[in-house]
């Protein structure tokens, strides 16, 4: 039996990827790995239960193609902060979708497509 999930994030800088988790979605900051004084190649945060990982790579189209969806309990305190922050995604408003979650879209600094949903 599966006990949790982590997702592991494409990132172009792993702690703009963090900071961005952190001052912007409210993430808590969890670990950032690096090896003899270069740049880190993985790094984690996480909120509660739910974790994140980002691990380094040097094309953006794999951020451009990547999607990960994060469930809250209270979908709209989440958009309110993503408005506060203005990083809702213009095409991705919150929506209540047609299989009855609401969703909403926010891009990360690198464009990884995040929907934050709920019900």
């Amino acid at each position: 039996t599966y006990t949790s999930a982590v997702p592991v994030l494409p990132s172009l800088d792993i702690r703009t990827s963090c900071d961005f988790f952190v001052e912007k979605l409210g993430f808590q900051p969890h670990f950032v790995w690096t090896e003899d004084g270069e740049p880190p190649p993985y790094g984690g945060v996480q909120d509660g239960d739910t974790h994140v990982h980002f691990v380094t790579v040097e094309d953006k189209q794999v951020c451009e193609w990547t999607i990960c969806r994060l469930y809250v309990n209270d979908v709209e305190a989440y958009y309110k902060r993503a408005q506060e922050h203005d990083i809702v995604h213009p095409k991705a408003p919150l929506k209540d979708q047609p299989w009855g979650e609401r969703d909403f879209g926010v891009l990360d600094p690198h464009g990884v497509l995040l929907y934050v949903a709920g019900e």
